[in-house]
């Protein structure tokens, strides 16, 4: 989808043109990956955190936001007990509540490639983060939507997406993950 205007011209790339955010809380975090955003198509994207409750590990566990086959490419890998409440993580040194626009990666990702976060070498005990992500499409099918409910149970305990620039499209969902070893989830999506 090609965003317009109201004359129906183009909406040239402004560098903040779209925005999608999914904020999560981790509790009991194991090594390995979850999707934050699904992309389709081809897009321009810069991603950043606000952390809104301290992450803590229980040994020396990473964290890192990228594709698969390239993990650390968006966000840089960071001891994740190094990001803490009211800081900004976009690389691998969060350590403010205030940054230039200018210091976030532009990727261009293409061929539908998710945007992932990935616990690696240790659990993460704790620590709730507010994922942003500006985009822009590249192809006339150029998208990116916040994760719905799409999580793993054990790893990420509660998903809040919500999708810009329409101020009338907020989603407020309710995920409650499986205790057992079943990885379903039944989600419950309300507008």
């Amino acid at each position: 989808m090609i965003p317009k205007l109201a004359d129906n011209s183009i909406l040239a790339d402004s560098d903040w043109s779209l925005k999608a955010e999914t904020t999560i809380t981790l509790t009991n975090a194991t090594v390995g990956y979850n999707t934050l955003f699904t992309v389709t198509g081809t897009v321009l994207a810069r991603v950043l955190a606000v952390c809104e409750t301290s992450v803590t590990t229980d040994a020396s566990g990473t964290v890192e936001v990228g594709i698969a086959g390239n993990t650390a490419k968006i966000i840089a890998q960071v001891a994740a007990g190094n990001i803490v409440v009211g800081e900004i993580w976009h690389d691998n040194s969060p350590d403010s509540g205030i940054e230039a626009s200018s210091v976030l990666a532009e990727n261009i990702i293409a061929n539908g490639q998710d945007i992932i976060l990935t616990v690696g070498t240790g659990a993460l005990t704790a620590g709730k983060l507010k994922f942003i992500c500006f985009w822009y499409p590249l192809s006339t099918d150029g998208k990116v939507e916040g994760i719905k409910g799409e999580v793993f149970a054990a790893q990420i305990v509660s998903v809040s997406p919500s999708i810009s620039p329409s101020a009338s499209s907020s989603l407020s969902p309710s995920v409650s993950p499986s205790l057992s070893p079943s990885s379903s989830i039944s989600p419950s999506v309300s507008s």
